[in-house]
């Protein structure tokens, strides 16, 4: 019968854990924050990778701990997309927005409207 190796749980031997699954669970999340930093280099927000170890108790039948179950999570957290902010007029059925300057709802338009359009084409 084949021995059973057991290794102590620490950093440097959870990269063969499960095949390497709590490896690459980590980079995958390091992998992440990484793509962010790069596409909003802008944004000095600080991003976040978290790892959470959980251990629930086995007991015997006379009460002792017997052993753990264990679990490994892993988090990210990277800043919240957002948009600069558009004035917006408000009517019955939704909001309405200033298509060729969106940011200032009642800034007119620098190109002529349809409607001028179709009178320059008719004199």
């Amino acid at each position: 019968m084949p021995r059973i190796q057991e290794l102590p749980l620490n950093f440097a031997n959870l990269a063969t854990m499960d095949n390497g699954k709590v490896d690459k669970l980590l980079k995958f999340h390091l992998q992440r924050i990484a793509t962010d930093l790069l596409a909003r280099p802008g944004d000095d927000s600080s991003r976040k990778v978290t790892i959470e170890f959980s251990f629930k108790p086995i007991m015997g039948s006379e009460g002792e701990c017997e052993g753990v179950k264990a679990e490994i999570e892993a988090k990210s957290k990277i800043p919240v997309y957002r948009t600069k902010t558009y004035e917006m007029r408000v009517v019955n059925n939704g909001m309405l927005f200033n298509q060729d300057f969106p940011d200032a709802i009642d800034q007119p338009s620098l190109l002529p409207s349809e409607d001028e359009e179709t009178e320059d084409h008719a004199n």
